[in-house]
């Protein structure tokens, strides 16, 4: 990260904590920023210990917020949390030369002076929080410092017993181990983590959209899942059930679909969670065995599905007139949840099935289908069912 104004660059990365069980259970959001005067207390113990692992710290500049952030939060695109950082180092610095300097960044109620570094503290949150840092110094000094710190923290890094107490106590939660990690070791321990729940492929979006934004990246997973990232942001077809039979030539395969269904969910919300968007279009048949450049050009223009939910063709009047009764079955997997709503006749025949594009949308399928049968002062059963 440099500055064409100064000749200043920076190594960002963050004290990387681990909450315990207990706060995991009784935190409902993250923890306050500290204020002022006890955020320059922590950071300079912060920066302190750092200083025992990397040597010569003390001749650099660190920036350091007293707060609390979801990795999500930090590991975003241009990365701005700590372009942020490194700008407020440098607009702090004398107009020629450098000082080394410790900053701490303390809030008042309503959080940061500059929104952009206040921490979200949204519910759902992570069992791993993080301080983020910023190392600054003129571009030579960094490029020195730049060749080692990777594998020195990675190797060394661990946060010493007296300054976890400290953060635990300021901010009131359980801590069960922390380290010190540049934004390198934070990328690798993300992609180990996608790794660790089969999402592998995800960082490779994740590193499109963090590191060469201006190249485009079709993705397909082995469950035949599309993500086009664009250089802006992901677009992703979404399929039913026909659809991805269509689409992978396969006459009867539920457990293939429920990977697909699963892997759309994670993939989706672990994008948007990062703050890439993700826009989800409707599947045409027209993409089945074509050159990625086809496919690239069709998601490029497919039309965006601006509903919380899909309703496949078929619910007709007639069908739901001449229908003598009705069934609204959930479709429902232990380990993904509702994947669709089917409204069936008495003879089992099928009228319209209604998916949820994501868990958000799970209620607004639920309440578009009943409203189908119920337009037509009709009664109907409903029950559950697996998938699909």
């Amino acid at each position: 990260m440099t500055s064409s104004e100064t000749e200043f660059n920076a190594i960002c990365g963050a004290v990387v904590l681990e909450l315990d069980d207990d706060t995991l259970q009784k935190l409902k959001v993250p923890p306050k920023a500290l204020p002022t005067d006890k955020a320059s207390e922590l950071v300079n113990t912060i920066a302190a210990n750092m200083n025992m692992v990397v040597d010569s710290l003390d001749q650099y500049g660190i920036i350091i917020p007293a707060a609390l952030y979801d990795q999500t939060e930090v590991l975003t695109p241009d990365f701005t949390i700590f372009t942020f950082l490194q700008e407020i180092f440098v607009r702090a610095q004398e107009k020629e030369g450098f000082s080394p300097a410790v900053i701490a960044l303390g809030s008042d109620d309503e959080g940061f002076p500059i929104e952009e570094i206040s921490p979200k503290r949204e519910p759902d949150f992570g069992h791993i929080l993080v301080i983020p840092y910023a190392i600054v110094a003129p571009k030579h000094m960094i490029d020195e410092l730049d060749k080692d710190i990777d594998y020195t923290l990675l190797e060394s890094g661990k946060i010493s017993d007296e300054t976890i107490a400290m953060i635990s106590e300021d901010f009131g939660v359980g801590i069960s181990g922390g380290f010190f990690a540049t934004l390198a070791n934070m990328c690798a321990f993300l992609k180990t983590q996608l790794e660790k729940i089969n999402c592998a492929a995800l960082w490779e979006l994740f590193e499109q959209a963090f590191f060469s934004p201006e190249q485009p990246l079709l993705l397909s997973t082995e469950a035949g899942n599309l993500f086009y990232y664009n250089g802006d942001k992901v677009i992703t077809p979404f399929m039913t059930y026909q659809d991805w039979l269509n689409f992978t030539h396969k006459e009867d395969d539920t457990e293939g679909y429920l990977q697909w269904v699963l892997a759309h969910r994670q993939y989706t919300i672990g994008l948007q969670s990062h703050e890439i968007d993700v826009t989800q279009v409707w599947f045409e048949n027209s993409i089945i065995d074509v050159e990625e450049d086809i496919i690239r050009t069709f998601l490029e223009n497919a039309t965006p599905i601006t509903e919380q939910y899909i309703q496949t063709e078929g619910v007709t009047d007639y069908a739901l007139s001449n229908a003598k009764s009705l069934t609204l079955t959930e479709k429902f997997n232990e380990a993904i949840g509702t994947v669709a709503f089917v409204l069936e006749d008495q003879d089992g025949t099928r009228i319209c099935e209604y998916y949820p594009l994501s868990i958000d949308g799970i209620a607004e399928a639920e309440a578009a289908a009943k409203k189908a049968a119920e337009s037509h002062n009709m009664s109907f059963e409903e029950k559950r069912a697996d998938c699909c």
